[in-house]
């Protein structure tokens, strides 16, 4: 990845949003993957509520 120079926020997200719809798609979902990880880890896993309805399903290959 090239080193990035940023000059504010705004140029920061528009660099990033660039960077990833230059990535494969399982690569992006991937990245998705490890960040909803860290942050149910982090909030101590989903709640009991959310159980019955937040799960992964997996997707026939197109």
């Amino acid at each position: 990845m090239a080193e990035a120079k940023w000059t504010n926020p705004k140029q920061a997200a528009l660099d990033e949003g660039r960077y990833w719809l230059t990535r494969p798609v399982a690569e992006r979902i991937a990245a998705m993957e490890q960040i909803r990880k860290r942050v149910y880890k982090g909030y101590g896993g989903a709640s009991k509520r959310m159980a019955r309805v937040f799960e992964l399903t997996p997707a026939p290959q197109r």
